[in-house]
Formats: structure tokens, C-alpha cells, sequence
């Protein structure tokens, strides 16, 4: 809970021109609990944000497969 305030806080001092990306990890789910699951969640966060990405992400993804 204390994370989630500091985000909100750090929400207020960003404009339109800069990102703030987060993740949370859920401890007690092991599938969801790894680099891989906070990256995943980063880049959709960051993709969400800013959909000019998307096509970028897009190649890789159908290069490399799910």
C-alpha cells in the first residue's frame, strides 16, 4: 500500500511528455513472480501508454512467437 501512494504522489509530477511504468509482484503466485512477468507487464503498461510502440513490439512478437 505504501508503493502504491508513493506512485500516486510521483503520478502528480509527471506531464504528457514523460511515462511512469510499474508492476507489482504477487509473492504467492509463482507463475507471476518472475523477471519475465514484470517485463511482460512493463512493456504493456509502456505499449498501453504509448500506442506509436506498438508496432515495434509487434514485429518482435511475430518473430519470436508468444
Amino acid at each position: 500500500m505504501l508503493l502504491y501512494g508513493i506512485i500516486d504522489e510521483l503520478k502528480k509530477f509527471i506531464n504528457n511528455t514523460n511515462l511512469l511504468a510499474f508492476f507489482f509482484c504477487q509473492a504467492t503466485d509463482s507463475r507471476i513472480n518472475s523477471a519475465i512477468a514484470v517485463l511482460r507487464g512493463l512493456i504493456y503498461l509502456l505499449a498501453e501508454q504509448q500506442p506509436s510502440l506498438l508496432t515495434h513490439i509487434r514485429k518482435k512478437y511475430d518473430y519470436a512467437g508468444s
